[in-house]
């Protein structure tokens, strides 16, 4: 039992922004074609580097990317748009924007509970483990979601060179 629920190691590595996110775009292309959504990507700069955990990451954004797919399910112009780029504070943002129906207020503030203190009764399982498995491994990392009833955004802001 330990051995699958056991948050593993992390594994920092260089790698650039990029890439990444267009394996993780081909990686979610289920979950956007069954909800006929479109996924364009924006780096800036497109040789944007960053020095983390490839794996931990992914498994965020791959998280957001399938949230965003399900928001803007039934939308005959459903469209999810990744803004990668660097922070006046030395941090890489990545920015999952989806143009679904939006998150109600009160889950905004939930989630953005969740993710700045780590206590929230938001129940959402991907979500939480988002929270605990960035906080643990980031700890001056940031998740921050805004949503209007045109769409949401979630917001990462990853420090550039730091891992715990």
């Amino acid at each position: 039992y330990r051995k699958v629920t056991r948050i593993p190691t992390p594994r920092p590595t260089s790698f650039y922004v990029k890439p990444f996110l267009e394996r993780m775009a081909k990686l979610a292309e289920p979950y956007t074609q069954k909800e006929n959504a479109s996924v364009r990507l924006r780096i800036t700069p497109s040789d944007l580097l960053v020095y983390a955990d490839e794996d931990l990451i992914g498994q965020v954004v791959l998280n957001l990317l399938k949230n965003a797919a399900h928001a803007v399910a039934g939308k005959p112009d459903g469209e999810i748009v990744v803004t990668a780029y660097c922070t006046e504070a030395e941090q890489v943002a990545v920015d999952v924007t989806d143009n679904g129906c939006g998150i109600p207020e009160d889950k905004v503030r939930e989630i953005n509970l969740l993710f700045t203190t780590g206590r929230s009764a938001f129940t959402g399982i991907g979500l939480t483990n988002i929270a605990y498995r960035t906080k643990g491994y980031y700890p001056h990392s940031r998740i921050f979601v805004s949503s209007s009833p045109m769409g949401t955004c979630f917001k990462i802001f990853i420090p550039m060179n730091e891992m715990e």
